[in-house]
């Protein structure tokens, strides 16, 4: 690492304030517009060349770092690097990620960062060529994280078409909204409703207490609520303690079910998991119809159909309980089983590959951009992490 300088950030990049552009003053462009936490919409002039870094500088977003490959419009709730001074700007933005520029907030009840705040830190260099290997490879993690989401996408619109063909149009292209009366509906011949907890077992989460939490990141997977939901699948946030004994569990393959603001939320449990009081999970009784029911639970409106709480909408045991389902034949609930799930464990496949692949980049880029791993390693990490 003998080719790596120490320098202040204010000789490495140079920051500038975006510009004024309220949602009256936009045109009609696709010019994008950045704001602290990202792309807000789009416009049809540009105020900085790409490729272009933006850091949130106000708000709930202060410190955010957003990286576009094009021309846009830095938001004034941004400073966006005016000059990289020969810097490499995805080498740049990584390096500003690693920055714990929150910490510089310069206001008082609003929260303000302030470029001369940020000048002074002291950040260590390596040649532009380096930062680009640096660059590439961070760049590839992302690249086929979203790669994977593409395909999930793909196959999730595919799930979708079918299921709607095969369950939503025989019933009028529509399912239940609040009010309908479920009892008058004129189904085809061999279909019913049935409520919830005839055709499934239903666990409800509970609160731990404070001493239950795992000190590391290992233990039982441990959630909430719609927190650790990513799509179709939960993502791993918090864990308890191993050696206690905990019932309320869901199963690999159990669909958890938000019973907390906002109400309604599926997720499918790719491990088994503990179960806090914002969720409950679902466990269908057949064993061998999960994707079908996910579908069926999606499709109906429950964070409009239930909910009691005053302060935060909730729904109770009985509320879950009583759900109406729609049951088709078992024949064709069967035969829709036997083609999605192809489908369902590649689902499963890419989700967890993502997981790995988010990871393993959450680990390299700090070793990476400060410095702490040789690119070369880190390039053999990668082929590691891609197969």
């Amino acid at each position: 690492m003998t080719d790596w300088q120490s320098k202040p950030l204010g000789h490495v990049i140079e920051l500038q304030r975006g510009y004024d552009l309220t949602e009256a003053e936009r045109g009609h462009g696709d010019i994008p517009v950045i704001g602290s936490a990202g792309q807000n919409g789009w416009h049809n002039k540009a105020k900085a060349k790409g490729p272009g870094v933006t850091v949130g500088r106000s708000g709930a977003s202060i410190g955010v770092v957003t990286l576009t490959q094009r021309e846009y419009w830095p938001h004034n709730t941004v400073l966006f690097v005016k000059d990289f001074k020969g810097n490499d700007p995805a080498f740049i933005a990584n390096l500003l990620r690693c920055l714990n520029l929150a910490a510089l907030n310069s206001g008082s009840a609003q929260p303000s960062l302030n470029r001369n705040f940020v000048y002074p830190i002291e950040v260590r260099i390596p040649p532009p060529q380096k930062q680009r290997r640096i660059a590439s490879i961070l760049s590839a993690y992302d690249d086929l994280i979203e790669n994977n989401r593409r395909r999930v996408a793909i196959l999730e619109e595919i799930a979708q078409r079918l299921f709607n063909e095969w369950f939503v149009r025989p019933v009028g292209e529509r399912l239940p909204i609040p009010g309908d009366r479920i009892e008058e509906w004129i189904l085809p011949s061999g279909w019913r409703f049935s409520s919830l907890s005839k055709i499934a077992n239903i666990i409800m989460g509970q609160s731990p207490s404070s001493s239950d939490y795992s000190a590391k990141d290992e233990g039982l997977p441990f959630h909430q609520g719609v927190t650790d939901f990513e799509g179709r699948f939960h993502q791993n946030r918090l864990f308890l303690r191993s050696d206690l004994p905990w019932k309320r569990t869901a199963k690999k393959g159990d669909v958890l079910f938000s019973v907390r603001a906002p109400v309604g939320r599926i997720a499918v449990a790719l491990e088994a998991l503990a179960l806090g009081r914002g969720l409950c999970a679902i466990r269908e009784l057949a064993g061998d119809q999960v994707f079908l029911l996910t579908h069926l639970l999606v499709s109906f409106p429950s964070s409009d159909m239930f909910g009691g709480g005053t302060i935060y909408k909730a729904v109770t045991k009985d509320d879950v309980h009583s759900i109406p389902i729609l049951q088709p034949p078992e024949d064709l609930k069967k035969r829709f089983e036997t083609l999605a799930s192809p489908m369902w464990e590649q689902l499963r496949t890419l989700t967890n590959a993502n997981m790995r692949l988010q990871t393993a980049r959450d680990l390299l880029l700090p070793k990476l951009i400060l410095g702490e791993m040789e690119v070369s390693t880190a390039e053999e990490t990668f082929a590691e992490a891609a197969e």
